[in-house]
């Protein structure tokens, strides 16, 4: 039996030693292969880059979405000083949805993609205290509504309600009901409004307001549908223009953004001086 445990450990080890080592050649293979960077900046970011790797292997995280913002920020040719504080906040949010998953303790959702999810939402500034409470509440009910919770979190934000809002609603909502179906109703009739030229932040504040009113999710469910009906009597766009949605992520010019949290755009922030920092990141300017 001894054995046996023994031999399970030395595969369990050996493949989490093969897995770390995977990952730093991945990085490695990446920087080395950018041409558009000079030697200096490459060990700048072999170094840094690998620093965060090794951190996050260490705690038990994937790190599938450091290399893949990494090969962003390559492909962009942005500055590494730039590219390095973006992965460094990617780490902080994924560390910090641990954390959040740990405190509650609720091992029915701690599978990757919710931590994925929750550190998303921290990147876009959802208040961790709002992310925290909405969890608590519905994780003492059953771990699905918790998910759901977390889904929802994440898609109100693609939709373009600003984060802070977008975490309050689900608070708001995780203290009302113990029914995802009616949290999922609510996201669809932003989703909806959304794609008949309504802006979806307008509707989010209405389903806000109404949630502060009352505990009944159908009332809620029939002021706002009364607040859309209003809207679509009373456009407010002039003949002639159209109405613009925005999509976060996607640029005017119909160029996919950054995965989330710190934009990771070529000219957005220039280094503090230091002597282990280049001088001049990314080889000549990117403008």
């Amino acid at each position: 039996m001894k054995n046996w445990l023994f031999f399970i450990f030395f595969i369990l080890t050996t493949l989490l030693f093969a897995t770390a080592a995977f990952a730093q050649d991945e990085v490695s293979s990446l920087i080395k292969d950018s041409a558009s960077y000079p030697p200096e900046d490459q060990e700048y970011l072999l170094d840094r880059v690998g620093e965060l790797v090794n951190e996050l292997q260490q705690k038990g995280l994937a790190t599938d979405s450091i290399v893949l913002k990494l090969k962003e920020g390559l492909h962009k040719k942005v500055r590494p000083y730039n590219i390095v504080k973006s992965l460094e906040k990617k780490k902080d949010s994924l560390l910090e949805a641990q954390a959040i998953l740990e405190e509650i303790n609720a091992p029915g959702i701690s599978d990757e993609e919710t931590l994925k999810n929750i550190a998303s939402s921290i990147e876009h500034s959802v208040p961790t205290d709002l992310v925290k409470s909405a969890l608590q509440q519905n994780v003492a009910k059953e771990d699905k509504n918790a998910i759901k919770i977390v889904d929802s979190l994440t898609a109100l934000i693609e939709m373009g309600v600003q984060p802070q809002q977008a975490g309050v609603i689900v608070d708001q909502f995780a203290q009302k009901s113990n029914q995802s179906k009616d949290l999922n109703s609510l996201t669809k009739i932003i989703e909806r409004a959304r794609l008949e030229g309504i802006d979806p932040q307008r509707v989010a504040s209405k389903i806000e307001e109404a949630l502060g009113k009352t505990n009944s999710i159908a009332m809620v469910e029939m002021e706002v549908q009364g607040f859309i009906a209003d809207i679509k009597q009373k456009p407010t766009v002039k003949s002639g223009q159209g109405v613009v949605i925005s999509s976060p992520g996607i640029t005017s010019g119909g160029v996919p953004g950054s995965e989330g949290g710190t934009s990771l755009s070529p000219a957005s922030e220039t280094p503090a001086s230091g002597s282990n920092v280049p001088s001049q990141e990314g080889g000549s300017p990117l403008e």
